[in-house]
């Protein structure tokens, strides 16, 4: 498995967890950010999973997504350059 899709897979993870937790409706135990959530563990666990994958969603995946495809679209032009190079003259 190559890198490219190995991000791929783990940020379809991080994705489908966040879309979970968010139908789970973990995002009413977000409060415990502004001291406003009174409860136990399990509430502060749910909440700060929720606010991890929504950060991971926002910020994280649409950069690294971002990296992967200039990856992919510079190696396919470096790939082509080199393809019209090696041709006789």
């Amino acid at each position: 498995m190559t890198i490219r899709r190995l991000l791929l897979v783990i940020h379809a993870a991080i994705v489908v967890g966040f879309v979970v937790l968010h139908l789970a409706g973990a995002r009413a135990y977000v409060g415990f950010l502004s001291g406003t959530l009174s409860g136990g563990a399990a509430e502060r666990f749910v909440g700060l999973a929720y606010a991890l994958a929504w950060f991971a969603v926002v910020v994280w995946v649409p950069v690294v997504a971002i990296a992967v495809i200039l990856d992919v679209a510079c190696g396919t032009l470096v790939k082509h350059r080199r393809w019209r190079r090696s041709a006789p003259p």
